[in-house]
């Protein structure tokens, strides 16, 4: 792993209420855009019983083969090092089309890494939106569940860690309490 690199990850069930699904339709074109300095993982078990899951497992395998320095999941393991990736990765992805009250971004908020989740149930209660001036807030929500506003926080965040504006130190962010960590771009 390259820490100059960000590093976007999921950990739960791939199920269609996680919205997996849009991690996956998204991660090519983000690769690409932003010439393979982005990292994904997407630590969860795949129900091969289930279309949706398998259809998922499919399309991570076909990433992970296509990019593997870019893209990693195993959906045929459960995944066990979901509190290590809470803190080292840049980003927590929780794009869930519903969820009632959500733990997995309080999860991330202890491990001091901000969310990038839809605007929805607990969800939107939790995730307070990054304010780059007071320097606060927990990640950054997105309003419509399509990959077209999925990608709208991604753009802004690596074209900040592309050209190293904006940075604010993991010093910072981990002196603030959960509910208002400071915004962490780990960059070269």
């Amino acid at each position: 792993m390259d820490d100059s690199i960000p590093l976007f990850a999921f950990v739960g069930r791939v199920t269609a209420q996680k919205g997996v699904h849009l991690i996956l339709d998204i991660a090519e074109h983000i690769i690409q855009k932003f010439e393979y300095k982005v990292q994904f993982l997407v630590g969860g078990p795949a129900n091969m019983r289930e279309p949706y899951s398998a259809g998922c497992a499919h399309k991570m395998w076909n990433l992970r083969n296509k990019y593997p320095n870019c893209f990693w999941a195993a959906p045929e393991e459960f995944f066990t090092d979901g509190s290590l990736v809470n803190r080292g990765a840049d980003f927590g992805l929780m794009p869930s089309v519903f969820e009632p009250g959500g733990i997995v971004q309080h999860e991330f908020f202890v491990g001091a890494t901000p969310v990038i989740a839809f605007k929805t149930g607990g969800l939107k209660d939790s995730v307070i939106e990054y304010n780059w001036d007071s320097e606060e807030g927990s990640g950054y929500t997105f309003e419509s569940h399509t990959p077209g506003d999925f990608i709208l926080p991604w753009t802004e965040l690596l074209e900040l860690t592309k050209t190293n504006r904006n940075t604010i130190s993991s010093e910072r962010m981990l002196s603030k309490p959960p509910w208002t960590v400071r915004l962490s771009l780990r960059l070269g």
